[in-house]
């Protein structure tokens, strides 16, 4: 219950609960679940620094458990610009393999008009590995997620393209 309520404080925002979140990020102090409640929050909130630093450490990192926890964290970015650049990561080998999905998905639920302009077209593309089931999957959320009336009409033509 308590981290539930420290990543909602995060999500919305609140400034100590967030700098405390960064503080044990950076230290690696607190308990396992602190850990990763306070990678979410900080990975959610981050700017261009810290999100630099967090892919720093994925990348640096030779435990693939902890990889992938960045990686699904920063998926969590609220900030546009880098949720644009974790699109492409997602997009990309680095990430490692079976996670992109893990990654797209709470970008779609932040940014779901920025996921369908800048991931939906790469879908095609193998280096993406992503199956077919769960691209559908994804287009699907997108259009549930968006505002966009427009996304209707897109979501059509996606599946009248693409979907046997």
């Amino acid at each position: 219950m308590r981290n539930a309520l420290i990543q909602a404080l995060g999500l919305f925002g609140d400034k100590p609960v967030i700098a405390r979140a960064r503080g044990l990020v950076i230290s690696g102090a607190g308990s396992a679940e602190e850990q990763r409640t306070a990678l979410s929050v900080t990975a959610g909130q981050a700017d261009a620094a810290t999100f630099a630093m967090l892919l720093d450490r994925a990348r640096k990192t030779s435990d693939p458990l902890e990889r992938e926890r960045i990686y699904d964290a920063l998926g969590g970015v609220q900030d546009a610009g880098l949720a644009s650049q974790m699109i492409k990561i997602a997009l990309s080998s680095e990430v490692p393999a079976g996670s992109n999905v893990d990654v797209l998905f709470p970008l779609a639920q932040n940014h779901p008009n920025l996921v369908w302009k800048e991931a939906i077209p790469h879908f095609g593309d193998p280096s993406a590995a992503i199956p077919k089931l769960v691209q559908w999957e994804l287009v699907r959320a997108i259009g549930e997620l968006s505002a966009d009336p427009g996304r209707i009409k897109d979501v059509d033509d996606y599946v009248r393209t693409n979907v046997p």
